[in-house]
């Protein structure tokens, strides 16, 4: 790889770490014009499309095909496929998590304007039913359960991919909890009869499948040989940021520095995105030394 190529990668993936998705989908399909089978650049614009996806505009599942192709390419060039899993891992469960909690924020958003403190799916559907501001049921509610689908489609093939890898162990198991979340969400979504009964009947059944299968790999990851094992680097991104000092019982931990790209929660051990200040996982506060 020249030294060009990789700048362009380098730069790709900052404005990607900063939340700059259109720069950086740009920067990524520039290096494809130098390589077409750069596998990172392949991966990397997949997930900034996605990243810019919306409620009413863009296509989620887009991403498992850009990440099979990347993949694939990756085994032809004999690229260092773990590493490469290990960022796949990092930038599908960060994409998933915010992408969820951008629902979550919709959702909470109009519950409040109706004065509700606790909002639930079967309000959300009652409340659509109504037409507040002259919206229709498919302008809100439909697209809502339709990305959830779609989120729920990306962490199953997320958790496929990670089946075989022991080495990535930990990271499945938060993927699991991402989605045994989402399965939650969306059954309660389905128990308001918009969907066919069967179709209820089979997340439900895969919800009590996802449970059973957490409790055996939170068995695994128990064992000494998986305690305190550092996270591996993601391919073209630096060692994610590792607390100096932490209060587990309190829930309080505190970094020298914020890291560029991503922070390991020392309680969860859940890794995400460095612009966090409480973890997404368990509610640990991140406090940076050098920030006010």
């Amino acid at each position: 790889m020249t030294p060009e190529l990789q700048n362009i990668l380098l730069l790709a993936d900052r404005d990607l770490a900063a939340g700059r998705y259109a720069d950086a989908e740009a920067e990524y399909a520039k290096a494809l014009e130098t390589d077409a089978n750069l596998y990172i650049a392949v991966h990397g614009r997949g997930v900034a499309r996605t990243w810019q996806s919306t409620l009413l505009d863009g296509d989620p599942i887009a991403l498992i095909a850009s990440t099979e192709d990347a993949l694939r390419m990756c085994r032809s060039a004999d690229g260092d496929e773990a590493a490469f899993m290990a960022r796949i891992a990092v930038d599908l469960i960060n994409l998933t998590s915010t992408k969820y909690n951008e629902l979550t924020r919709i959702y909470t958003s109009i519950a409040r304007g109706e004065n509700r403190k606790a909002p639930s799916p079967l309000f959300f559907y009652t409340w659509s039913l109504a037409k507040p501001q002259g919206l229709e049921l498919e302008d809100v509610y439909i697209p809502m359960v339709n990305y959830l689908a779609a989120l729920i489609k990306i962490g199953e093939y997320l958790d496929k991919l990670l089946e075989s890898d022991n080495a990535l162990k930990r990271r499945r198991l938060h993927n699991i909890g991402n989605l045994a979340i989402f399965y939650d969400w969306l059954i309660a979504f389905n128990a308001t009869g918009r969907v066919n009964n069967e179709y209820y009947k089979s997340t439900v059944a895969k919800k009590r499948a996802l449970a059973e299968l957490r409790k055996r790999i939170e068995k695994d990851v128990s064992e000494p040989e998986y305690r305190n094992v550092p996270a591996a680097r993601p391919e073209g991104r630096p060692l994610p940021g590792v607390a100096a000092e932490a209060d587990k019982e309190n829930k309080i931990a505190h970094f020298g520095t914020r890291p560029p790209f991503e922070v390991i929660c020392p309680v969860c051990g859940t890794i995400q995105k460095s612009n966090r200040s409480i973890c997404f996982q368990c509610s640990c506060k991140f406090i940076f030394d050098d920030e006010n």
